[in-house]
């Protein structure tokens, strides 16, 4: 009768495969794919994705260059005096070379103030406005495709993270939307 029994009379947690450290790996990440596939482990995996971007944006922008109000006050005090030498350089009678050489100054000024701007001036520095929950806020703006605020990455790296993190990002909130999940927001 033994010979037709072709069982083993080991039970499943006891075979020789389990001192095996392969197998070992193998049933964990049979395990961890199941459990992500579940509407909590995936909610945990878009949690984790927002927090890991909303380190990462902040890391990226605070590291970038920084316009301070410091720089701006000097820009000005530097045109300031440039006008002043103008007003020096003419007597009150030569009126036409003075609106002139006055007018080139003010331009040269208005364009550096309008540069600065494009580049990305604000009177709050990069680290006032790059807080972890500002981050957080602006990835989960990206992966939900809502785009809320007027935060952005001013910075080429931040630019890119911001594609490369929407292009994972949208996916993976859509797939967890469509499984019932909701952020709460």
């Amino acid at each position: 009768m033994e010979e037709y029994y072709q069982g083993s009379s080991r039970s499943r947690g006891s075979s020789v495969s389990d001192n095996d450290p392969r197998a070992k790996i193998k049933d964990c990440c049979r395990k961890v794919i199941a459990f992500m596939c579940t509407q909590v482990g995936l909610g945990a995996l878009v949690f984790g994705y927002t927090l890991v971007g909303a380190v990462s944006f902040m890391t990226l922008e605070q590291k970038g260059v920084n316009i301070e109000p410091v720089q701006i006050n000097e820009k000005r005090e530097e045109y300031l005096v440039k006008l002043y030498k103008v007003a020096l350089k003419h007597n009150i009678f030569d009126v036409d070379s003075f609106f002139s050489d006055s007018d080139a100054v003010l331009k040269s000024y208005q364009e550096k103030v309008v540069e600065i701007f494009k580049y990305g001036y604000s009177e709050r520095s990069v680290n006032d406005m790059w807080t972890f929950s500002a981050a957080l806020m602006y990835s989960l703006s990206v992966i939900t495709m809502i785009g809320y605020g007027n935060l952005v990455p001013r910075t080429s790296y931040g630019k890119i993270a911001t594609v490369v993190y929407a292009l994972f990002g949208i996916p993976l909130y859509v797939l967890y939307n469509k499984m019932g999940g909701s952020l709460g927001l």
